[in-house]
């Protein structure tokens, strides 16, 4: 099979001579079956680790994935830059970011994102004492350091200095943004209810959430 640098030499060989022919042409498809077919091949995508499910729905949650990942990789192939790193990393980026993402709602379902997506937000409150009330405007006196961190963050959200979460909107639907979505799911509203409210799909609604869970658990954190 070769060592993992003659593995990475050939991805790259193959990757850029897909990126020589034009979009949508047989030359190209051809050219990124033969790099997808040496992916399978050298066995390089791994499976991330996902803590939230059980083993019978991470497989199908992975399997879902990596039908998805090809589609990605031909769509995606003109951004690969070997200066950035392998084709082993940016398949596995590929796959971990968003791949995986798209395949959850897929196999949950709707109800499914209630659960899993208000957990983001315990993740980056850094295990709060009392997670499940971290929004509620808590009164002044008696408060620990979790609940002053939950009152600042809530007031932060509310206030959005530089109206930097009301900025990040769902692009088909710029009525849509991070912070209105963020105080919604504080007060537990569920998913279904903001779908119905705005006649977007939940998929939509909760891929946004987490992606900008992720851009700004930075900004969070400030307020911890």
């Amino acid at each position: 099979m070769g060592t993992n640098s003659e593995i990475d030499e050939q991805l790259e060989r193959l990757a850029i001579a897909a990126q020589q022919h034009k979009p949508k042409t047989v030359q190209r498809r051809t050219a990124l079956s033969k790099l997808y077919a040496a992916i399978e091949q050298f066995q390089i995508v791994g499976k991330p680790r996902l803590d939230d499910f059980s083993r019978e729905t991470y497989e199908a949650i992975y399997t879902e994935a990596k039908q998805d990942l090809m589609l990605c990789i031909f769509r995606e192939i003109d951004k690969y830059n070997p200066s950035r790193g392998t084709v082993r990393q940016w398949v596995n980026f590929l796959m971990n970011k968003r791949c995986i993402n798209e395949a959850i709602p897929k196999v949950l379902g709707p109800k499914g994102f209630t659960t899993l997506y208000y957990k983001d937000m315990d993740v980056v409150l850094n295990n709060l004492k009392r997670k499940d009330r971290f929004f509620h405007i808590l009164p002044l006196g008696g408060e620990d350091d979790s609940d002053r961190s939950a009152s600042a963050l809530r007031e932060m959200i509310q206030t959005d200095p530089g109206d930097i979460f009301k900025s990040a909107a769902i692009k088909k639907h710029p009525q849509i943004n991070f912070q209105m979505l963020l105080l919604k799911r504080g007060d537990q509203v569920s998913w279904q209810q903001i779908s119905e409210e705005f006649g977007v799909k939940v998929p939509t609604l909760s891929c946004f959430y987490r992606r900008c869970l992720q851009k700004f658990t930075p900004r969070f954190r400030e307020y911890l």
